[in-house]
């Protein structure tokens, strides 16, 4: 089926229009475009044309005005807010991070501050790093030098012992274990009295016999030693273990 495009013209108030046989009528003047179905004998006519009011009323519109008379300061209050918020958390993120980086330098930083002293010989140690939920460790140098010391890393424990102090000596970062040392202070001398303790979490106290008691407790075991500190001769060791049932030793003071 074919259509024939008739373009916009004024039509007076009913006029037709028509093709023999088919054609199409108006009786209302206005600006129209319309099509002809070619081929029909079906005679058409516009009968009337009803401007529709706009949807939503007056009172629609009222209602909408006072929406925006109201939402609008609110939406300005919040931005302000919003933006306030957030200068105020990016100041705060960037002290924090200043902070932060500044203890990260002062750390990483070589800054050696004195520690312990003796007759003879200074120690000083510089903070490397620590274990994450454990213990910090260091680098020892003493003054005048032990090339000795300047090897491996510390820990923070350390008891005065003698003409000096025993320490503990990591055997890795890596690895819980540590070594029993005793640094004379006034000769320089390191003697390693243990190898292998398994665990960071000394304690030492002297006893009233004269004898130094120390409890290395690695949580599944708590290892005792007793040091007479007249001949340094270190003695059998009491062991207890939560497997043992035994009773834990006590101190004795």
């Amino acid at each position: 089926m074919s259509y024939l495009r008739i373009a916009s013209f004024k039509a007076n108030k009913g006029m037709g229009f028509g093709l023999p046989g088919k054609g199409m009528a108006l009786n209302q003047k206005d600006n129209l475009t319309f099509y002809l179905r070619m081929g029909t004998s079906v005679h058409i006519r516009l009968l009337k044309k009803v401007q529709k009011k706009a949807e939503g009323g007056l009172l629609t519109r009222l209602i909408l005005i006072l929406l925006v008379l109201v939402l609008f300061p609110l939406l300005v209050v919040a931005g302000i807010l919003v933006g306030v918020y957030l200068i105020v958390h990016s100041i705060i993120s960037i002290g924090l991070y200043r902070t932060m980086n500044a203890r990260r330098n002062t750390r990483s930083s070589p800054i050696w501050n004195s520690w312990l002293s003796g007759k003879r010989f200074q120690l000083h140690r510089r903070f490397e790093a620590e274990i994450q939920y454990g213990p910090s460790y260091y680098e020892l140098k003493a003054e005048p030098k032990i090339g000795a010391l300047q090897s491996g890393f510390y820990g923070d424990w350390h008891f005065p012992f003698r003409q000096g102090y025993l320490m503990q000596k990591w055997d890795s970062i890596y690895e819980t274990t540590a070594q029993l040392i005793y640094l004379n202070l006034e000769t320089g001398e390191i003697e390693v009295l243990l190898d292998q303790v398994p665990s960071y979490d000394w304690e030492a106290e002297r006893t009233t016999k004269g004898t130094v008691q120390l409890r290395f407790d690695s949580g599944a075991e708590l290892l005792v030693f007793t040091i007479d500190e007249q001949y340094q001769s270190i003695l059998k060791p009491d062991t207890w273990s939560p497997s043992s049932g035994s009773p834990v030793p006590d101190r004795q003071r």
